[in-house]
């Protein structure tokens, strides 16, 4: 048995994500968000695609913090810009940072992901170099163990980051008029690409 279960909608501040500009600590503008859902027998796979636009005039370091879910486990991280796909492999910790170093020292835009040491119960996905005045669509999957509950399984979707995470948010928050538009012209950019 197989379905997929697909939403798309517009950033509010209830389910932002963060991107976070790491010298000012500024958001990146989020301008949409997609979330897909494929149910294979009693396993989900769950896709957040969430679409961003870095407004500033040079290339940035970033840091993207999400939390970790007690009955979902982050299998993969997806990162597309420029016409390109970057996507995540595991590798030992100091040989990581040390290619993600060498790589952004180098002018590369790489990325490495790691769990939070102050809770860890977050997880923090850096990028180096990421370019000016550029979408950069960002992508986690999740894997999830349905649970039986009533004779249904239960599919839990955790869609938001509280306040619990990040403290103050609404110094992150800014509402991004000028990508007004921009949604669409990404989504059918996307639809294409698929075909």
């Amino acid at each position: 048995m197989s379905s997929k279960v697909t939403s798309s909608k517009k950033s509010s501040t209830s389910n932002r994500r963060f991107l976070v500009n790491f010298q000012t600590g500024k958001q990146i503008p989020l301008y949409a968000m997609k979330n897909e859902i494929v149910i294979e027998n009693n396993i989900a796979v769950i896709k957040y695609i969430q679409y961003y636009y870095n407004d500033s005039s040079s290339p940035v370091f970033v840091e993207y913090v999400f939390p970790s879910f007690a009955d979902c486990t982050f299998t993969k991280f997806e990162m597309r810009l420029q016409g390109k796909t970057v996507v995540s492999e595991v590798r030992q910790k100091e040989a990581a940072k040390a290619i993600f170093e060498e790589a952004k020292r180098a002018g590369d835009i790489p990325i490495m992901a790691h769990p939070c040491k102050a809770a860890q119960d977050m997880n923090i996905v850096q990028i180096g170099n990421l370019p000016p005045k550029s979408p950069v669509i960002l992508t986690c999957y999740f894997h999830q163990l349905l649970d039986v509950q009533d004779l249904s399984w239960r599919l839990h979707i955790p869609s938001k980051v509280t306040p619990r995470y990040l403290g103050n948010t609404l110094k992150y928050v800014e509402y991004g008029a000028h990508l007004k538009g921009m949604v669409e012209e990404i989504l059918s950019e996307e639809e294409k690409e698929e075909k």
